[in-house]
């Protein structure tokens, strides 16, 4: 076991790449580091120059203490994570996390914290775990590290769903191991709360180490003539007026053919959540949008290999592996569809719960609210209100409808799964996943809970059965606990998937 990573040198290396091409600068090394691993191309991998410290070896013979245990991987010749020697006393505890905050800036990488464990493997197993949610181990984590900049704008990005969100843009500030240009300000009320103003110095921290945020004005370094800021009226893509929902604090632009929308909606449509097209990526995207080859979700059901394959950096092989990821998702399940057209407030467990009210999707055109909010027999979950409003509003509109039918018109599944059986081996039962499982991804995991009659939800609560339980669960598996909802280990979760 170990940790993939990247140094701010080879961080640093590849944004200056990829800057030099024209191309958009990564944020950060975790991320940059977590989507490295996702990509397919096993060159372009190694050109980023991954990095890896193993932290341990899973060994029948390897189990005295944990400190030998890194000792035999350091001398296979196995880079392992910096540790210290044996610490036996609480201040010596304290005095290594106190002086690691001040050590860690010098390292190669980002730290936000350390972990403290137990060295004696046989008090690892007396201790035991809660569904590999270690009692041997600790995390402590640090304060993160502030900057003072200033703000050159507050610019206003579009998301799919129309929703503006003001973004900070900062005079470059050096914040652990990164450069920092942008921050988020959430929406217009934070800006107000703030009182945050074009040409202020402002506090800036980054949570967990990897998300840049204003956490703070410095009022008192304010120029006299600087005006408060005012939201912006009309979109900046496509110049629609902007609006408000009802008891929400979101300026949204409404105008379905705003451009910055179609490329977020397309993004969204095409991701592993939704219909999970492989090889349609950000980039791709923008390019099919750009040539006038796709203007909406339908289009990609249209594409040709030689369309493809006349873009730029396209080969053939991969214009047919794209046409073969399209044609794969014109099966995917009904709730995929409900989930990648984009309809607000809809996400993919509304999406599973709204696909097993019915059999086709046209069901849902005319389906009165009071209808779409009933539960169903034997299941927990039902769509909210609100969410049943949005899908009111979305399918009233003939324009959403027609999409829908081109759709199918192209081959893509709008059919219902078959009702499951209440005698299925995890009907009506709802289960949460946390953590990292070895065997299924996330996906895979939650669709076969579904065939087999149960219900998957974001969050733990009182209605929660089973709460599944992977590698670095979160704090569901704490508040599980607190709950008394039973927890499942990934043993005993594909035990129950076999019955």
């Amino acid at each position: 076991r170990g940790e993939v990573y990247m140094t701010f040198r080879h961080f640093q290396e590849l944004n200056d790449a990829i800057t030099e091409q024209g191309g958009k600068p990564m944020q950060n090394p975790r991320n940059t580091t977590s989507g490295t691993l996702k990509l397919l191309d096993p060159k372009l991998v190694a050109e980023r120059q991954l990095s890896f410290a193993a932290h341990f070896c899973l060994s029948d013979s390897r189990t005295e203490s944990h400190s030998t245990n890194l000792d035999f991987l350091a001398s296979q010749g196995f880079p392992v994570v910096i540790h210290e020697s044996k610490l036996c006393s609480r201040d010596a505890v304290m005095d290594f996390c106190r002086n690691w905050n001040t050590k860690r800036h010098s390292l190669e990488f980002p730290v936000d914290g350390v972990v403290i464990k137990l060295d004696s493997i046989k008090n690892h197993r007396r201790l035991g775990t809660t569904a590999k949610f270690p009692r041997w181990v600790i995390a402590y984590k640090y304060q993160p590290d502030m900057a003072i900049t200033t703000v050159m704008a507050i610019d206003a990005q579009v998301g799919r769903t129309g929703v503006i969100t003001p973004v900070a843009r900062l005079s470059p500030a050096l914040l652990a191991g990164t450069t920092i240009r942008n921050a988020t300000l959430h929406n217009y009320e934070e800006v107000k709360r703030l009182d945050i103003r074009i040409g202020d110095a402002v506090e800036i921290e980054k949570g967990g180490e990897i998300i840049p945020k204003v956490v703070r004005v410095a009022v008192e370094k304010r120029p006299v003539y600087l005006a408060p800021f005012e939201p912006p009226a009309v979109c900046p893509s496509c110049g629609s007026k902007l609006e408000k929902l009802k008891e929400e604090v979101a300026l949204r632009c409404f105008n379905a053919s705003c451009p910055a929308q179609r490329l977020a909606a397309l993004t969204h449509f095409v991701s592993r959540p939704a219909m999970n097209i492989e090889g349609l990526g950000p980039a791709l995207i923008e390019q099919l949008v750009a040539s006038g080859l796709v203007k909406n979700i339908a289009d990609l059901f249209s594409l040709s290999r030689e369309q493809l394959a006349g873009l730029e950096r396209m080969g053939e092989k991969s214009a047919g592996n794209i046409i073969n990821a399209i044609e794969k998702s014109k099966k995917n399940p009904l709730d995929k569809l409900i989930n990648g057209i984009g309809i607000r407030l809809i996400g993919a467990q509304t999406a599973r719960v709204l696909a097993r009210k019915v059999d086709d999707i046209a069901d849902i055109y005319d389906m009165p609210v009071e209808k779409l909010v009933e539960k169903e027999q034997g299941s927990r979950d039902s769509v909210g209100p609100l969410a049943a409003e949005s899908i009111r509003i979305f399918f009233d509109r003939h324009e959403n409808r027609s999409l829908v039918e081109r759709l199918r018109s192209l081959g893509v599944n709008c059919r219902g799964a078959q009702k499951v059986d209440e005698n299925a081996p995890l009907a009506g039962k709802t289960f949460v996943l946390t953590g990292t499982l070895s065997g299924l991804s996330r996906e895979q995991a939650k669709d076969f809970i579904v065939r087999l009659g149960g219900n998957v939800s974001a969050s733990v609560s009182g209605k929660t059965d089973f709460l599944v339980a992977g590698s670095e669960p979160g704090s569901k598996l704490d508040k599980a606990i607190q709950l008394g909802v039973t927890v499942l280990d990934e043993e005993h979760f594909n035990e129950m998937l076999k019955r």
